[in-house]
């Protein structure tokens, strides 16, 4: 058993026993065992909720004190104790010992081990061998030990990397699990805690909530649950409370049992109500599926389990995925390590064959069997050095730097990297399906016009009840009609700043009515409710019924709403003086007119009103029917919805979030085309589009229902130009996803709800939101926005092409030198008379370290700018070398030999040097050519800076400390090594005259790669390295410019048709001809743009 189940299982046992000497009237058992089963007869049992209520010590009306949740508050202690906290206990996170096992899974690396194996028993054998030199140190295991130290390194920079993403999603999720939820404590609504509740509290439940602890029902309207994710029915299921009466009728009429159990876990669709609190953390319903999912884990550890509860999520594990770039660079590793294999053979046959040859031709007698096999000896040493150099060992080192790198620092940029292959492709990424609310805009909603007494306003000059006498008794309308029918408050935010918590657009309006000078508290004190109709998704309106204490006990309804649905339900308004008058057509058309701007400007459109009610409207309004399980049947009365009086029209704006249209700008000029799917209405939807820059000239915009209706191939055409989905569903989602994949598209998808998890799967990266996003979205996505802002998203792409251009520039640089570095031993050990390599082993190994650990650490480590979004994405096809890296490689690995070369066969000659008869001058040859190829990498790794053929490979050299420290490391070290290597490295102090002929021979790398960029590339030869989008954005504008002129030549030639419509006669028209023409030009104008629009 896992030691966390063994701790909850204690924690049990311990509160079993201490319930024994507890003062409450029930068990912790009981409460448990009442949720098992949901039979209603076990709670009657109890007393029913109101001996169960008894039996906690706590007063339903008032609930708990206010404190109990304080430090030292022996109540509080003596709950928790008693009946547990609503905690989980965290999951044992993966050891280090299993991440480096995990890691130490890459190919390569378990190559490069064996390699590093072979390569160290040679080194030891050699150095202990009888032919090894005396005056030569015992040096041939360094190699061996170097490759495994690089192995080391990477694997546990893996690890490292692994783990710490871990504890920071851990973070994450604990932060996301710390919602905020509403109880009675001290007979007044608090914000607390999710992890404060207690067994007793007073739970308040609005549509929406997910419900994080199992709660009897006191009494509420309509409540109807969810609980699907806890029990597996798909089915809505109407809660009914547990009262005296309803338990009584429920006897005496023989109907189905009463349902007053919320489980855990479930989500609260419709209705408002309290709940009591009765089982919390691992005691409750869906703490013990939690607790039996991780069991299941422990039993089985391969098997993947969908659980969704964040703090016991964790990581997926980079070790055991390969990641699209590193299957390139795996493939090209194996090509490398192949031909590797190839030369160091083929050099080994050689040296062989040609040490035979000589000794015939040279030596009378013939080598005897040992100083054969010392030679053998010595030539397979070599050619496993020409194989150490040819295998790329650096090439996962350099991935997992960059990756460690960009996931560090996107984290800055509030990007928490989940999946480490979607960091990646995000630099690949081509389309970007993105949600409105929170990410392009605040997700903060301010009422800023208002349509009120045929006035209209602006948010910085909203009347107060005080500016006119006339329309007092409207304002204490309007005043009583928002704040009743509102559930929001007021309270502390946690950081010192009071502000109205809520439903969003119920803040807006009292944040309104606060600017006005009104005190909602008051008015509040001042009614009485009556009963109260929850938002219905069906009428998109929620309503309220009360008695004034301050109109002479007056009962009226007052309804709120979407403006097109609660407009039909009015008949009269408000006029300019206060008073109600009839709404004639004139004015109807007047308001939705308004309406309708409002909606243009992105505004979303909400009605006020209310009604007088008679004796009996109230009476029949506020009896509730039941249906047979007792519950508020569905066709119990509504709220009265007719005949309604229109207090006025609202226009919330939620604002874009700063930067929004600059982001959406930078993506479209880096070939990232961006799309909105939302569930707001088409106008709000489109108008928004277009103030961030989604939607241009010649992109579409429709609803969802729409483009599920469309045949697939018709969806296929128009999916290029859609840039607005209003009015989407989940299942919308998906169609887009996998359409715009069809086309060849990478597509990134952002997501917040659970229904969004299958639409996030699919897509190539998924973004969930860090602080709107369910467990489940999180689960299921490979980045996590915790800012849930849209310019993180643009962060995301700008590092992901930096990851591919950091792998780039490693692999420019690193191939050069494994060319010329192979060449270069295989040349000097052919020519040489005793066969030796003009660079040793020891010196091999300095410029191994040079071209893999600090290469890779200097050109992983360069930061992204813009200029990495001012090009179109790679495409998924692409080669992972370019024309331009080619000739780089090429070009460079050329220059590099002939100067290594030209040293080692005319060096004696121009610095009037002679190795063959002087050791200390063959010794300083030798020297002079290591130094100088040392020189040629340094200033190689500034040309491999850049991977096109722009020519300034110094910008933004300055930004990179990190490459500018390590390219003064190598120069110290090798100088270090020169002077003093000595023996060890077989090299000798150089005088400054040859130092300063290395430099300038390494300086020359500069304008030889200036050169090579100037060389043209053929034409087309890399077009298919970037993508090409499917509809350009000048296409796009001409098309629209083309349907713009087509519509209007199609009125003027319907204008022409019309009879009468010519300038003949025209004066001698009736006016009733002339009526007559303007509707038949009105309605062919109509049926035009409606055809227009349906071509769209």
């Amino acid at each position: 058993m896992p030691p966390n189940l063994s701790h909850a299982s204690t924690d049990t046992d311990r509160l079993l026993n201490e319930q024994e000497r507890s003062s409450f009237g029930v068990s912790l058992k009981q409460l448990t065992d009442l949720f098992q089963d949901r039979v209603f007869q076990d709670l009657k049992d109890l007393g029913g909720l109101k001996g169960v209520a008894r039996k906690l010590r706590v007063e339903p009306k008032t609930g708990l004190d206010s404190s109990i949740h304080e430090q030292g508050v022996e109540e509080g202690e003596e709950r928790a104790d008693t009946f547990g906290r609503n905690t989980l206990p965290p999951r044992p996170s993966k050891s280090f010992l299993s991440l480096l096992k995990e890691a130490m899974g890459d190919n390569i690396l378990q190559l490069l081990s064996v390699a590093a194996v072979i390569s160290l028993a040679m080194g030891i054998y050699e150095d202990h061998s009888d032919q090894h030199p005396e005056d030569e140190p015992r040096v041939g295991w360094v190699e061996g030990a170097a490759i495994l130290i690089a192995v080391s390194v990477v694997v546990f920079t893996n690890a490292i990397n692994d783990y710490q993403k871990e504890r920071q999603f851990r973070k994450l999720s604990a932060k996301r699990d710390d919602r905020s939820v509403r109880v009675i404590r001290g007979g007044q609504e608090q914000e607390i805690s999710v992890w404060h509740l207690l067994v007793g509290d007073i739970l308040i439940m609005e549509p929406g909530d997910i419900l994080p602890v199992d709660a009897l029902y006191l009494h509420g309207d309509s409540i109807t649950c969810d609980e699907s994710s806890a029990t597996g029915e798909s089915d809505l299921v109407r809660k009914t409370p547990d009262t005296d009466d309803a338990a009584d009728a429920d006897q005496a009429k023989g109907k189905k049992k009463l349902d007053p159990f919320l489980l855990s876990g479930s989500k609260v669709t419709e209705g408002m109500g309290r709940a009591l609190v009765v089982s919390v953390g691992i005691h409750s319903l869906h703490g013990q599926t939690m607790m039996a999912l991780r069991s299941g884990e422990a039993a089985a550890p391969s098997k993947k389990d969908d659980d969704n509860e964040s703090t016991s999520s964790s990581v997926d594990s980079s070790g055991s995925q390969e990641t699209p770039l590193q299957g390139k660079l795996n493939i090209l590793a194996e090509y490398i390590a192949k031909l590797g294999i190839v030369a160091s053979l083929a050099m080994f046959l050689i040296l062989s064959i040609k040490f035979l040859i000589l000794a015939s031709i040279h030596s009378p007698p013939f080598p005897s069997p040992g100083e054969i096999l010392a030679a053998e000896m010595q030539f397979l040493l070599q050619a496993i050095t020409i194989l150490v150099v040819a295998v790329p060992e650096g090439l996962p080192m350099a991935v997992t730097l960059a990756l460690a790198y960009a996931t560090t620092q996107m984290l800055q940029d509030n990007n928490l990297v989940r999946v480490l292959s979607a960091c990646e492709t995000m630099g690949s990424a081509t389309v970007v399906c993105t949600d409105k609310t929170g990410t392009l805009t605040q997700n903060r909603m301010t009422v800023v016009k208002a349509t009120m007494i045929e006035k209209h306003f602006w948010h910085h000059a909203f009347p107060s009840a005080s500016d006119t006498s006339d329309t007092v008794d409207f304002y204490r309308l309007l005043e009583e009609s928002v704040t009743v029918n509102s559930t929001a408050f007021e309270s502390d935010n946690g950081e010192g700043q009071v502000e109205f918590i809520g439903s969003k657009t119920e803040c807006a309006l009292l944040g309104m009515l606060k600017s006005m000078g009104s005190d909602y508290r008051k008015v509040r004190e001042g009614v009485e409710t009556l009963r109260a109709f929850p938002f219905s998704s069906a009428k998109k309106s929620m309503s309220v019924i009360v008695r004034s204490s301050s109109q002479g006990g007056a009962v009226r309804v007052h309804t709120k709403g979407a403006s097109e649905m609660v407009m039909l339900s009015c008949s009269r308004y408000v006029d300019k003086e206060g008073k109600v008058r009839n709404l004639d057509k004139k004015t109807r058309e007047a308001i939705s007119s308004t309406i309708s701007r409002y909606a243009g400007q992105a505004l979303r459109t909400i009605c006020v009103a209310y009604k007088d009610l008679s004796d009996k409207e109230v009476k029949k309004a506020t009896t509730k029917a039941e249906s047979d399980d007792g519950s508020s049947s569905s066709n119990a009365p509504g709220p009265p919805s007719s005949d309604l009086i229109l207090l006025g029209l609202f226009g919330i704006q939620d604002p874009l979030r700063e930067g929004v249209p600059d982001a959406v700008k930078l993506c479209r000029r880096a070939g990232v085309y961006v799309k909105m799917i939302t569930g707001d209405n088409v106008e709000t939807a489109k108008a928004i589009a277009i103030r961030a820059g989604i939607h241009t000239r010649g992109g579409l915009c429709m609803t969802g229902h729409e483009f599920r209706n469309l045949e697939a191939k018709e969806r296929t055409r128009i999916l290029p130009r859609l840039q607005v989905l209003a009015r989407s569903s989940p299942l919308d989602k998906q169609i887009v996803v996998k359409g715009l994949q069809g086309l060849g598209e990478v597509v990134a998808m952002t997501g917040d709800g659970t229904n969004d998890a299958p639409a996030l799967k699919m897509a190539n990266v998924g973004f969930s939101m860090g602080i709107a996003g369910t467990e489940v979205a999180k689960e299921a996505a490979d980045i996590i926005l915790m800012d849930d802002n849209f310019t993180s998203i643009v962060a995301a792409c700008r590092w992901g092409r930096q990851v591919n251009d950091s792998v780039r520039k490693f692999l420019q640089f690193q191939l050069t030198v494994n060319i010329c570095a192979v060449v270069l031993a295989f040349v000097s050990a052919l020519t040489d008379p005793e066969s030796r390599s003009v660079l040793s082993a020891t010196q091999l190994l300095w410029v191994n370290l040079i071209m893999d650990t600090l290469a890779a650490l200097a050109l992983s480590t360069d930061p992204p700018d813009d200029g990495l979004l001012h090009r179109m994405p790679l495409a998924k096809n692409a080669s992972l070398i370019s024309f331009p890296m080619w000739k780089s490689i090429l070009g460079q690995a050329i220059f590099q030999l002939i100067a290594t070369v030209t040293l080692l066969h005319f060096g004696p000659r121009i610095f009037h040097l002679d190795p063959k008869t002087s050791p200390a001058d063959d010794l300083l040859l030798r020297t002079l050519i290591f130094n100088s190829f040392v020189m040629l990498q340094v200033f190689n790794q500034i040309n491999c800076r850049k991977v096109d053929d722009s020519y300034n490979v110094m910008h933004g050299i300055f930004r990179n400390r990190l490459f500018l420290g390590i390219q003064l490391f190598v120069i110290a070290g090798q100088y270090l090594i020169v002077t003093y290597g000595g023996v060890a490295f077989k090299t000798t102090p150089l005088p400054t005259y040859l130092w300063a002929v290395s430099f300038f021979i390494g300086f020359l790398s500069l304008p030889i790669g200036f050169i090579l960029r100037l060389l043209p590339s053929p034409p087309n030869l890399d077009a298919d390295q970037h993508h090409t989008p499917l509809v350009s954005e000048t296409r796009l504008q001409w098309e629209g410019a083309i349907r713009d002129v087509t519509s209007q030549l199609r009125v003027y030639s319907a204008l022409r048709r019309i009879p009468g419509g010519s300038d003949d006669g025209a004066g001698s028209a009736t006016d009733d001809e002339g009526h007559g023409r303007r509707q038949r030009s009105s309605s062919l104008i109509k049926s035009i743009f409606h055809r227009r629009d349906d071509s769209h």
